[in-house]
């Protein structure tokens, strides 16, 4: 990590950090670091639909990407459910890169109530499933292969027409949304859900505010 000081007198302080490596520190003229930024040729990658903030690291990739709610066929334990209404979703992909392909470190996902307003927007629980309690996107035994970060795209369909299970918020769904005596009636909740137009914001648990994509994977890997 390369972190830049400016002090009064117009010199530049330079600090590179690297693992298992001593620190790196060098002074520099404020004048002469604005000529290297203007001779430097600043480039990202092509990034997916919908992806509203991106970050590199020296060994990993990350975005956010926003989608708007819809509404869509979806699977639960094989069952089909059609026009399933999705809230407005922000998803969070660490990508890791190997020799030509990118595998997933740390993915999130979660629901909004409206669209995406960067910092301090309200985060909520994603309401169906295949998320762990930390908001950890369960991914099972699927390795995407990625060429690109572009391709980041397709893990947002991959994820939402994926067949979700009974066996990571049970609890959730008891605790909030089912109204049978006994057991964990999560066929009742997708049933009652396939026939709104949008999930009711009430039933969106609250799990904090969006700051940046450092502070989100410090919140689901801690």
């Amino acid at each position: 990590m390369l972190s830049i000081h400016m002090h009064d007198d117009g010199r530049v302080r330079m600090i590179r950090e690297e693992t298992d490596q001593p620190q790196k520190v060098k002074h520099v003229a404020l004048q002469d670091l604005v000529e290297a930024f203007q001779d430097q040729t600043m480039s990202s990658p092509l990034l997916p639909p919908g992806a509203v903030q991106y970050w590199r690291g020296s060994s990993n990739e990350t975005l956010a990407v926003f989608t708007p709610a819809h509404k869509r066929t979806m699977l639960l334990c094989g069952r089909e459910y059609k026009d399933m209404p999705v809230p407005p979703t922000l998803f969070v992909f660490q990508l890791y890169r190997y020799e030509d392909s990118l595998s997933i470190g740390n993915s999130a996902v979660f629901a909004l109530k409206g669209d995406f307003r960067g910092e301090g927007t309200w985060l909520h629980k994603f309401p169906y499933g295949n998320v762990f309690d930390d908001n950890r996107i369960c991914w099972g035994e699927v390795n995407p292969g990625l060429k690109s970060v572009y391709q980041v795209g397709s893990l947002v369909d991959m994820f939402l027409g994926s067949d979700y299970n009974l066996d990571l918020s049970g609890l959730y769904r008891q605790d909030r949304w089912d109204d049978a005596e006994h057991g964990v009636d999560l066929y009742g909740f997708w049933d009652r859900m396939s026939k709104l137009d949008q999930i009711p914001d009430e039933l969106l648990i609250d799990v904090g505010t969006y700051r940046d994509i450092e502070d989100i994977l410090y919140f689901i890997r801690n």
